[in-house]
């Protein structure tokens, strides 16, 4: 005799992978978001880091996010990735995926 339970659980793991596939391509199809000087843009990794770059500009520049607190859920944490210089990677990412609440990109 089969049990009911095991169909069951299909439907419910597939409908959670599809809910997170579906956020995942949310958040990565954020738009780019520039700031400052330098043409610099900041973009988002699958809603648990970012990373920003200058188009052929010789400025500084520095990727920021905001995360989620893992041990609190009602605080935040910042993050901010390496200096950078033109059109090299500054880039950093969150301790949980999907937890990502804000980024932008500060150039100098």
């Amino acid at each position: 005799m089969r049990s009911a339970v095991g169909p069951l659980r299909k439907i419910a793991i597939g409908a959670g992978a599809a809910a997170l596939l579906g956020a995942s391509t949310l958040l990565v199809a954020a738009p780019a978001q520039a700031a400052g000087p330098g043409h610099c843009t900041v973009n988002p990794i699958a809603g648990t880091g970012a990373f920003s770059e200058c188009g052929g500009s010789l400025v500084w520049h520095q990727v920021h996010v905001r995360c989620w607190a893992w041990w609190n859920w009602t605080s935040s944490y910042e993050r901010w990735g390496q200096p950078a210089f033109g059109g090299y990677h500054s880039e950093t990412a969150c301790d949980l995926p999907f937890s990502m609440q804000a980024w932008y990109v500060e150039s100098w």
